[in-house]
């Protein structure tokens, strides 16, 4: 962990230990011997934020030094390296000096939290909770993301007990203090914005409540002009934005608890849904969560949602489904077909073969040069059961696929389309579409007056 190094003196300063992390691998071994006070300690991983008249800076003990925050201590330790092959300022020993009162937490907003100035001081921040995402390789932490008017940014909690839930601060408007990570902090991750790390949830309190309705917000104004209009709001807008709700009927139903609607004037939303089972195809529903896009329509995070009268919305829409050759052009399917009905033959490639109701229901077919996913949630008891190599004709609402959906991503990419059938019947034998639509035609024209027979002319 420490090379040896040729005598050089001790660093004595926070500022110049902060310097000389931040070096490339000549500080690597170089000893420190500092006076200064911690200001943070996240106890678990035996971090503190260490301050002194020249600045702020990171360190990890290598043992337990049992210290608190304002603890005025003498420190010595190395640079080393971590096991995430880090460099970083590790202390070997601490002499408690006495006491010392820390600076008030300074307050602080996300586009101030790009600023090296705040990197390692003690801030304070306020937001609303739109998420909550668990650590998937470290149980005892759990990032926030909250909406701020001038912008998104991330908190990270060390929380005592893994088990520890933290979601009914979502929808709250929280005060939250902690330590500013400007600068990288070594880490596995690598966040598109800074951070705030959070000793421990102690340190939020609970400034507004989430209303008792959630249903009780702002209607989207689809049907306002300009910028009143959500269609014109930046991705960085909606990011600020806390809940609002739509209302109208269900036209698909996804995989991972999402949908789309179409409202009354035609618009096309997608929600991610928290509670309750799933609403079905053709309900009418009233939704509420956090606005976010992936740059083609507006979708609703953190979404609850509750059934209104059938029959409340009339969105105009057609039943009739858009015909997908197997050369079609993928712009133009992307460009105009999103939230449309639209119908397409393929032979299956990727059939879904297992009965755990756990595991999506999808299937892949190939249609010409392209591979299409088809979203079969909505189909609990399939008429058809796909195997590899069967052709089938698909009818189902068309859905772009973009690489991520979260309000801190600058550009989400397309990657194709998926398709997803409403109901069983929409997976057929191309045969039995044939047969269907031939039935069709002839009963369309029993049903037509049959021509008068005129006398031939004499």
């Amino acid at each position: 962990m420490f090379p040896v190094l040729p005598f050089i003196a001790a660093i004595a300063t926070v500022s110049e230990l902060k310097q000389a992390v931040w070096n490339d691998n000549p500080s690597l071994g170089r000893s420190f011997s500092i006076t200064c006070t911690v200001a943070h300690a996240i106890y678990p991983i035996r971090s503190y934020s260490v301050f002194d008249d020249t600045g702020y800076c990171n360190i990890r003990a290598t043992n337990d030094l049992s210290l608190s925050v304002g603890d005025h201590i003498r420190i010595d330790g190395r640079i080393g390296i971590d096991g995430n092959n880090w460099q970083r300022a590790f202390m070997t020993s601490a002499q408690k000096l006495g006491r010392r009162e820390n600076p008030d937490p300074i307050e602080t907003t996300p586009d101030q939290l790009h600023n090296v100035f705040f990197d390692n001081k003690t801030v304070a921040m306020r937001g609303i909770v739109s998420d909550i995402v668990n650590d998937e390789i470290d149980p005892m932490w759990r990032f926030l993301v909250l909406r701020h008017e001038k912008g998104s940014f991330l908190a990270a909690v060390c929380i005592a007990d893994a088990k520890s839930d933290l979601s009914q601060l979502i929808g709250t408007t929280i005060s939250i203090t902690g330590t500013a990570h400007v600068m990288p902090d070594g880490g596995k991750r690598k966040f598109k914005t800074p951070q705030l790390t959070v000793a421990t949830p102690d340190n939020i309190q609970i400034t507004t409540p989430a209303p008792k309705d959630p249903f009780a917000v702002p209607q989207i104004p689809f049907n306002r002009h300009g910028i009143a209009n959500f269609q014109y709001k930046s991705a960085s807008m909606l990011s600020r934005m806390n809940r609002h709700r739509a209302e109208g009927r269900v036209i698909a139903v996804l995989k991972d608890r999402k949908l789309l609607l179409k409202t009354e004037n035609g618009q096309t939303v997608g929600a991610r849904i928290d509670n309750g089972p799933m609403p079905s195809i053709g309900d009418d529903i009233v939704v509420a969560g956090f606005p976010e896009t992936d740059l083609f329509i507006i979708k609703l995070a953190r979404a609850v949602y509750r059934k209104i009268a059938d029959g409340t919305v009339a969105t105009g829409e057609s039943d009739e489904a858009t015909e997908l050759s197997p050369d079609f052009d993928m712009n133009t399917v992307l460009r105009e077909n999103y939230g449309r009905l639209v119908r397409i033959t393929g032979r299956v490639i990727a059939p879904n073969t297992s009965n755990d109701e756990n595991i999506p229901r999808t299937i892949t077919i190939s249609s010409g040069k392209h591979i299409i996913p088809i979203d079969m949630t909505s189909c609990k008891e399939n008429s058809i059961v796909p195997s590899h190599g069967d052709l089938i004709s698909v009818t189902g609402i068309c859905v772009i696929n973009t690489t991520k959906w979260n309000p801190l991503d600058i550009f989400p990419r397309i990657d194709g389309f998926t398709i997803a059938p409403r109901a069983p019947g929409d997976l057929k034998n191309p045969n039995s579409l044939q047969k269907e639509r031939l039935s069709q035609a002839l009963s369309l024209t029993r049903r037509m007056p049959r021509q008068l027979s005129l006398p031939k002319k004499l």
